[in-house]
């Protein structure tokens, strides 16, 4: 029988970890675990998350996302991890549907699903229309809508320390390498919340100054397995 780990990686995240937490526990298919790993917050949510019995806290100093992802999976006893940002949301039978697919495609060692963005309700005036808020559903390869074995997580190895925007790219990019099988589940069963802190704002910038050396680093990865120089 499988058993689910659930990791969020959280920083700064009173607003939404409540929320976030609160989709988790009221899935269909409950999880084995739910493990917070607080990166270093310095606001409430080490308290907010303290208040959830149910909830294994995991604090640790500033580290960034790889190292906070990674000290999850090495914590974690299920033989499924799920991955949840601590400012987006899950639909109810996420994990339910999820581990159905699995069940039925053993060969597979990754399943998403269809996201949505939307814009949180707590957004400032003045920020609205300065960032990019996909509303058509598109398919979510996104941290918050995988569901892994164990068994494919160990094959590909651990999140790239010191890639805080890019990392899942680079990570995704290994498991298409090693030829891991994924599936995206037709259903939306994550949502992503854009807001005033997230990745889609302030962060992007970031994301994109990492985006060339990544590119090239999976480029020279695969010249040197298909042998070129």
């Amino acid at each position: 029988m499988e058993k689910i780990s659930v990791i969020i990686p959280v920083y700064n995240g009173e607003k939404y970890i409540g929320k976030a937490l609160n989709s988790v526990i009221s899935q269909t298919l409950q999880p084995t675990e739910i493990i917070v790993v607080n990166d270093g917050s310095t606001d409430q949510t080490a308290t907010i998350v303290k208040s959830f019995e149910q909830v294994k806290l995991i604090n640790m100093r500033k580290c960034g996302v790889p190292d906070a992802l990674n000290t999850g999976v090495n914590q974690a006893k299920g033989t499924h991890i799920a991955f949840l940002d601590a400012d987006d949301l899950w639909s109810k039978e996420k994990l339910e549907k999820q581990i159905q697919i699995l069940r039925k495609n053993p060969k597979a060692g990754l399943v998403f699903s269809k996201i949505q963005q939307f814009e949180s309700e707590d957004i400032a005036t003045e920020l609205k229309g300065k960032y990019l808020c996909r509303e058509e559903i598109f398919n979510g390869y996104h941290r918050s809508t995988l569901l892994a074995s164990k068994t494919a997580l160990k094959q590909i190895g651990p999140f790239q320390v010191g890639l805080n925007t890019s990392e899942f790219i680079e990570w995704y990019s290994r498991a298409k390498d090693l030829g891991v099988t994924s599936i995206v589940h037709e259903e939306v069963l994550a949502k992503r919340r854009i807001h005033g802190n997230n990745m889609m704002l302030g962060e992007e910038a970031k994301k994109y100054q990492q985006l060339p050396s990544v590119i090239k680093q999976i480029l020279e990865r695969r010249r040197e397995q298909n042998g070129e120089k």
